[in-house]
């Protein structure tokens, strides 16, 4: 357990040091456009496999898939 939380201590230092390097490069604006493009391109990789074997159930696979990488 003491690995585990110095794992997670770690990695919660190393996302913060990113997050404060990286804080000044890209503005608001640049941060939801980039947000945008990332959840419309999920969107599309979500909807776009197709399988032509059970396609309403695959149907189904692909809206979870979504959700799942959102």
């Amino acid at each position: 357990m003491a690995v585990l939380l110095d794992h997670m201590n770690h990695y919660d230092q190393a996302f913060s040091e990113r997050n404060a390097l990286y804080s000044d490069y890209m503005s608001a604006e640049t941060r939801m456009e980039m947000d945008n493009f990332r959840q419309d391109l999920l969107k599309h990789l979500a909807g776009s496999i197709v399988v032509r074997d059970h396609r309403v159930r695959y149907q189904k696979e692909q809206f979870d898939r979504y959700i799942a990488s959102s």
